[in-house]
């Protein structure tokens, strides 16, 4: 076994409890949560969107994006996969697309790790019944049941993202940290 001390930097910031970790709910209504590795939520932000896409459609904002993750100084990033559904239109299919390439492209370059995990894999950690039938209240009540403290964070039915992300964080930890 290796003394935490014998890492490089990098390594030991990851093994630091006090280093922060992101929970990323792609998608214009998605949001990014900063947790620490005991699973305290710090902060949620809503996903960085313009309306400056085709017809003036939202989308992401790299830049913007990039931003909030460097001043994060997240260790790891645990991102929902998302990936086109056959119901999907070209659109929305490359704007998700375009989306997870983004998130993807700003953590390797800030050196942040990322792990992917999938819709059912974090709900199923996170005790969220599959189904889309009130799934997005669903993902609210369980991130308030959490962070009771912090529930004004998820009140309104539009921060279903906002939970979304802390939930996506939250898992990503049950995985690697063996939080419970």
């Amino acid at each position: 076994m290796t003394d935490v001390g014998e890492l490089p930097a990098r390594d030991r910031m990851l093994t630091s409890p006090s280093a922060i970790r992101l929970g990323v709910d792609l998608g214009n209504a998605g949001g990014v949560a900063e947790l620490t590795a005991s699973g305290e939520l710090i902060a949620v932000h809503p996903m960085p969107c313009l309306l400056d896409g085709t017809k003036g459609r939202p989308t992401l904002n790299a830049p913007l994006l990039s931003e909030l993750i460097a001043n994060s100084h997240a260790a790891v990033a645990y991102v929902e996969w998302v990936s086109a559904r056959p119901t999907d239109s070209r659109v929305s299919a490359f704007a998700f697309g375009r989306a997870r390439g983004a998130c993807e492209g700003i953590c390797a370059t800030l050196g942040i790790r990322v792990r992917f995990l999938t819709p059912p894999q974090w709900k199923r950690l996170c005790s969220l019944p599959p189904g889309k039938e009130g799934a997005k209240d669903r993902s609210r009540a369980a991130a308030i049941a959490r962070w009771p403290s912090q529930a004004s964070l998820f009140a309104l039915k539009k921060s279903d993202g906002l939970a979304e992300s802390a939930l996506v964080g939250l898992a990503g930890l049950m995985i690697e940290e063996g939080l419970k």
